[in-house]
C-alpha cells in the first residue's frame, strides 16, 4: 500500500502506479490535454488497481454522452471486482461511479443538498491549500451547489459563485489566523 500526494492510502502495491495516480489527478484538476495518456500510464502500471478503473469510468461519464454509459457501467463492475483490498475511500468512489452510471445521481453526488456539499468542503479544507492543484475546483464544485442564483449562499450571502468562492477563501484564511493564535 502506498500514499497519494495528500497522504491518503492507495490500495496499489506499485509505487509507479501511486505516482501515476497523483500525476493523473493533477492533470485532471489542472485541465491538462494529456490526461487520457496519464490514465493509460496508470492502468499500465497496475492493471488491477480498482481506483484506476473507477477513474476511467468517471472520465467516460464526464463525456456526458449516452454512448459512453455502458462503458462506465462495465468499468464500475471491473472496479468492484478488483476492490477486495480497496480502501474505504476507494470503495466510496466505486459506489459513486456505480450510482452515477446507473443514473442514480442522488446517491452519487450531493445533488439537491447544497448544505451537505458545503459542509463536506468545510471539513476537508484544512488539508488543502491554495497552492495545491485543484483547490479552486474543489471550492467551486461545492459552490456550484451551494450558491444558487435565486437565493444567497448560506455562509456569505453572495448570489454568484465567484463572490461565494472568495468568501469561502476568506473564511479559510480566518481559520488559519485563528489556528496561529491571532
Amino acid at each position: 500500500m502506498h500514499l497519494d500526494n495528500r497522504g491518503l492510502p492507495l490500495s496499489t502495491a506499485s509505487a509507479k502506479a501511486a505516482a501515476a495516480f497523483d500525476h493523473l489527478i493533477t492533470g485532471y484538476l489542472t485541465q491538462r490535454a494529456d490526461t487520457p495518456a496519464r490514465l493509460a500510464v496508470l492502468l499500465e502500471a497496475d492493471p488491477d488497481f480498482a481506483l484506476a478503473h473507477c477513474m476511467k469510468g468517471y472520465f467516460a461519464m464526464l463525456g456526458f454522452k449516452q454512448a459512453t454509459i455502458p462503458a462506465a457501467v462495465q468499468l464500475a463492475r471491473t472496479a468492484q471486482s478488483l476492490a477486495a483490498d480497496a480502501t474505504p475511500r476507494e470503495r466510496s468512489h466505486i459506489a459513486a461511479l456505480t450510482a452515477w452510471s446507473e443514473g442514480e445521481l442522488d446517491r452519487a453526488i450531493w445533488l439537491g443538498r447544497p448544505q451537505d456539499m458545503v459542509a463536506s468542503v468545510e471539513r476537508v479544507i484544512p488539508a488543502w491549500s491554495e497552492d495545491v492543484p485543484g483547490y479552486a475546483s474543489m471550492l467551486s464544485a461545492a459552490l456550484d451547489d451551494g450558491a444558487d442564483r435565486h437565493r444567497p449562499h448560506r455562509r456569505c450571502g453572495a448570489y454568484d459563485r465567484r463572490a461565494a468562492c472568495s468568501a469561502l477563501l476568506d473564511y479559510r484564511r480566518k481559520l488559519e489566523w485563528q489556528r496561529c493564535g491571532f
